[in-house]
């Protein structure tokens, strides 16, 4: 008899707790990633393109340039040795970051605020500096 009771016990314990059903995962929406670049300073005579950096095989050169604010720079690679190369700029928005530049490839960073920043090949290491005044 004892056996029987704890048979049915068990039995209504199994069927409670199979009928609960937990409260699904509050589902958090996903914020896309947006990389935002401040908009380009359109040029002209009173601001002329600042130039170009090349990413060469042991350097990037000229490895310190000075621009006025608002002025792009234009990195390209120029690596004879066929290898592709991404450039990171720190700046007081954040990260300029560009694509994997494969040889003959261009990067154009737009640096709108005034201060020294730095700018580092993340697959070589070499490092350039920008004076922005």
């Amino acid at each position: 008899m004892k056996v029987m009771i704890l048979c049915i016990f068990a039995v209504l314990l199994l069927v409670a707790c199979s009928e609960q059903q937990a409260d699904p995962a509050p589902v958090i929406p996903q914020q896309p990633i947006v990389n935002e670049q401040p908009p380009a300073i359109q040029e002209s005579e009173d601001n002329p393109p600042a130039g170009k950096a090349q990413i060469l095989s042991s350097a990037i050169e000229p490895n310190a340039l000075t621009i006025r604010a608002g002025q792009t720079i234009t990195f390209s690679n120029d690596d004879e040795r066929g290898i592709p190369h991404i450039v990171r700029c720190k700046t007081q928005d954040g990260y300029m970051t560009s694509p994997r530049m494969m040889p003959g490839e261009e990067f154009d960073a737009t640096f709108p605020h005034l201060g020294t920043f730095e700018c580092i090949d993340t697959i070589m290491k070499f490092k350039a500096t920008v004076t922005v005044e």
